[in-house]
């Protein structure tokens, strides 16, 4: 599982993304596909087509390399995280790259709104309680 996720917006289209930082399960299991859902075609053309000549091989490495690749291509696409000072320089440290924030108000308000969306656990319906209840 990605040690920690980055949210990250673009400045000119006000588009947010997500993006998981460290070993993806997801390209471990599902091999090209996380990619294509992600709207990173090329990375998964590129990662069916060494699929097609190693199997299953190809995943075993991509798994380890994939999330990098996603976050440096978000961030070549001018996207900047709101994320936290601390957050950023351990995710910084871990990936050994410097990520642009987006500054002032405008990354105040987008936290505020991020943590609006968490909710706490008496505020989770029975059923989201049961999963989360086996997920810890």
């Amino acid at each position: 599982m990605a040690f920690s996720t980055l949210n990250l917006k673009h400045p000119k289209y006000d588009v947010i993304k997500k993006a998981p930082v460290g070993f993806s399960w997801t390209v471990l299991f599902f091999g090209f596909f996380p990619p294509i859902v992600r709207g990173d075609i090329s990375w998964g053309m590129i990662m069916l087509v060494a699929w097609i000549f190693t199997g299953t091989l190809s995943s075993f490495v991509f798994m380890f390399i994939y999330n990098k690749i996603y976050v440096k291509s978000l961030l070549d696409d001018g996207y900047s995280s709101f994320d936290s000072d601390e957050v950023l320089a351990f995710i910084e440290a871990r990936l050994n790259m410097q990520i642009p924030r987006v500054e002032g108000s405008v990354r105040d308000e987008l936290n505020k709104k991020a943590l609006k969306e968490r909710k706490s656990y008496d505020e989770l319906s029975p059923e989201e309680k049961k999963i989360r209840d086996i997920w810890n």
